[in-house]
């Protein structure tokens, strides 16, 4: 194998196969990527077991043939070099490395080695890429961040012509939707965090995103990359019963006004005490405290009930989650006993957030 690269083409490939490449692999293998060179195109893939990423560059003049490259060495090399061409060639003995008058050798190891990719479906279907990004950047701060407690991931589930992607840890639920007339999906599928994060890196910037969803994988494609994600096995919380119960709007107010209180009254928050007590008496008021500070706000909001009174705590960072990327006004509803939060966003339910049982 033989070939000449742009160096900035391979530096973008690079940056997207880090999303995957482990950095401290339990198996060797797994901290390198695999090189491919065809017919006019390089190809490049890396894995973790749980993401399998594929990415390919133009490519001209080529010698064909595979071989493994140690994928954070190589970045690092990318990123150090300003020389607009990399070559790189491979025997049985070495993968050279060449980059101006700069020589990098690593020892060959079996490309046969390098875990195999999994299976690419014939059928895919398109959605609109902007939309799906933004519905799971939107759910993604409610995934449970423990692996072994919690799920770990997105569920994707289709809802007469609508995709719904929905997250919980446990202590919160947000949920999105967006058009998907066209898209097959049979049954829910859980999407690992990790897996979700790899598609907003990669597939941020495509202008065509095609997907299909197979027995246990989730299968992605753009004009020159790949993902086949193992989906999560583990049943997802019924998060529809809670949904049912939903409360009708409060009040309704202005986003930017309700985050600025919010933050200022979250100075007053510290670990032992993360939490604001939210007050609804014609007004809405925020109260929070530590040892050191004890700060009170009250904005107005147009109340639907103008007077139903409710007090109630809630953790002060997932209440700036929740608006921090939503629309310019938000409706609020507050069950009474427990009393949930609900956030709609254009008469869509977007986020559920349980309260504190004492704040003091």
């Amino acid at each position: 194998m033989k070939i000449k690269v742009s160096r900035k083409d391979f530096q973008k490939l690079m940056t997207k196969a880090q999303t995957v490449i482990q950095r401290s692999p339990s198996i060797p293998v797994l901290g390198h990527v695999v090189l491919s060179a065809g017919e006019g195109e390089l190809s490049l893939t890396a894995t973790d077991l749980q993401v399998f990423y594929r990415g390919t560059i133009p490519l001209e003049g080529s010698e064909a043939g595979r071989c493994l490259i140690p994928g954070l060495s190589f970045f690092k090399l990318l990123r150090a070099t300003k020389e607009e061409e990399i070559e790189i060639s491979a025997s049985s003995d070495e993968v050279k490395i060449s980059a101006g008058k700069s020589v990098f050798k690593f020892p060959a190891l079996d490309p046969e080695d390098f875990p195999a990719f999994s299976e690419v479906p014939e059928q895919m279907n398109p959605i609109d890429s902007e939309s799906f990004i933004e519905a799971l950047s939107r759910v993604q701060h409610a995934c449970s961040r423990d692996e072994w407690q919690g799920i770990n991931g997105v569920c994707l589930k289709k809802e007469n012509d609508c995709l719904v992607a929905v997250a919980t840890d446990g202590h919160r639920i947000a949920i999105q939707k967006l058009d998907a007339t066209d898209i097959a999906l049979d049954a829910k599928l859980v999407i690992p965090l990790k897996g979700v994060k790899a598609i907003m890196k990669i597939c941020k910037d495509s202008a065509l995103l095609t997907i299909a969803a197979l027995k246990d994988a989730f299968v992605l494609r753009t004009e020159n990359d790949l993902l086949n994600i193992c989906l999560l096995q583990r049943p997802f919380p019924d998060y529809e019963r809670i949904i049912a119960d939903s409360p009708p709007v409060l009040f309704h107010v202005e986003t930017n006004s309700l985050l600025a209180m919010l933050k200022r009254v979250g100075i007053a928050c510290d670990d032992k005490n993360p939490y604001v007590r939210i007050n609804v008496n014609g007004a809405l008021k925020a109260e929070a405290w530590s040892e050191e500070v004890e700060a009170v706000e009250q904005i107005h909001v147009n109340l639907e009930e103008p007077d139903k009174q409710i007090t109630a705590g809630y953790n002060i960072k997932y209440l700036l989650d929740a608006f921090s990327k939503a629309t310019d006004f938000v409706g609020v509803g507050i069950k009474e006993d427990p009393p949930l939060m609900f956030v709609y966003e254009n008469g869509d339910l977007t986020e559920i957030i349980a309260p504190v049982v004492d704040i003091g």
